[in-house]
């Protein structure tokens, strides 16, 4: 009967198993050992057909993986083979014990049984270079972005960030630029509440074109709403009862903007010379020169010219004419008045239900957070 010397296996196995096995496909174990006779005589040269198996315990059982090479040869008694060349290794568990057997087929006939080589030989320690690819034994392929498991090619998923985690001293000026950002990683989300409110207060205002039932996360729609400062503290804190509330109940209103035009804070300037009317547009809101306030519409105060005729008493036939100050029109004479004729129309109403400039309407929107 033929045996193998299993010593040189374990040696092979734990000289080559790090260069090999740290390929991510595929997953092979490099196998050597020196082939001999009942005696010890070394075979010098020719080929033999050998099964191998794994199994998870030393002694009987079932194998998990088998794998047979069929005519291996044998140059001055050593004989070589790639496991996992024929048969995947994939499914197998390395980070617990498993035991390799070996079967010689002697007589070169797979029909006839032949014994499987004993004792099983342990390759768990021999393989210590399976987590080459790993850190600390854990596989990086979660937190990575793209094909690789190599940190150095991939990118780390925004996702396993912890907020707030990186702060701008741990980073080298100039090394972080788009390219190493993965698309869609850098989320709002991702930035300080600070950041956020830094690169938009909370309290602005700006006119938004798109539907009120779309309004953006973050905002709210300037329709005058009463809100209490447990739900919106920031804002609370950021308006008061400027648009109006209650400083006692901790409440205050949005601004109502619909159907108006924005006018800024005059500030003392004298650019709107009715600051003392200003009204406030809910009850607690401010009042004068103060932002939240408003005016009603009114007409700057201006004169209208009127033009007539009349004719004297004693003159019936020449019309005489006089304007809007009751003065006497160049070339006439004044006297007794007969009848006046005023011209109608000079006095009827024109324009529409309102004063404004053409104009667009959008929907106002406030930064609430």
């Amino acid at each position: 009967m033929n045996a193998l010397k299993h010593l040189p296996l374990f040696f092979s196995i734990l000289f080559l198993c790090g260069q090999i096995i740290a390929e991510e496909s595929p997953k092979l174990i490099p196998f050597q050992g020196q082939l001999t006779n009942q005696e010890g005589t070394v075979y010098q040269n020719g080929s033999f057909s050998i099964t191998f198996n794994l199994y998870p315990q030393p002694v009987g059982g079932t194998s998990t993986w088998t794998e047979r090479h069929e005519n291996l040869t044998v140059i001055n008694g050593m004989v070589n083979a790639f496991l996992g060349a024929i048969e995947s290794l994939a499914s197998e568990d390395f980070s617990q014990a498993l035991y390799l057997g070996i079967t010689i087929d002697a007589d070169g006939n797979p029909a006839t049984p032949d014994p499987e080589m004993v004792p099983r030989t342990m390759i768990l320690p021999a393989f210590h270079a399976k987590d080459s690819d790993k850190l600390a034994g854990y596989d990086w392929t979660s937190i990575l972005v793209g094909q690789s498991n190599d940190p150095s090619l991939a990118q780390i998923k925004g996702s396993v960030l912890e907020d707030r985690g990186i702060s701008g001293d741990k980073l080298i000026e100039e090394t972080i630029t788009g390219t190493e950002i993965a698309s869609e990683t850098l989320t709002i989300d991702k930035f300080s509440d600070s950041l956020t409110r830094l690169l938009v207060p909370v309290g602005s205002i700006i006119s938004y074109g798109g539907p009120v039932d779309s309004i953006p996360s973050g905002w709210l729609y300037c329709d005058g709403r009463l809100l209490s400062k447990e739900d919106y503290t920031v804002l609370y804190n950021t308006l008061g009862q400027t648009w109006g509330g209650s400083s006692e109940n901790e409440t205050f209103n949005l601004p109502d903007l619909r159907g108006e035009f924005l006018r800024g804070v005059s500030d003392g300037t004298g650019r709107d010379p009715d600051t003392a009317f200003r009204t406030p547009r809910n009850s607690g809101g401010n009042t004068g020169d103060a932002v939240g306030t408003m005016q009603e519409h009114q007409f700057e105060r201006h004169r209208h010219g009127l033009v007539g005729r009349y004719r004297d008493a004693d003159t019936a036939s020449i019309a005489k004419w006089f304007n809007s100050s009751n003065h006497v029109s160049p070339g006439h004479t004044q006297g007794p008045i007969k009848d006046v004729n005023i011209t109608t129309n000079a006095m009827s109403a024109t324009g529409g239900n309102e004063t404004r400039p053409r104009n667009a309407s959008v929907y106002f929107i406030i930064k609430a957070f």
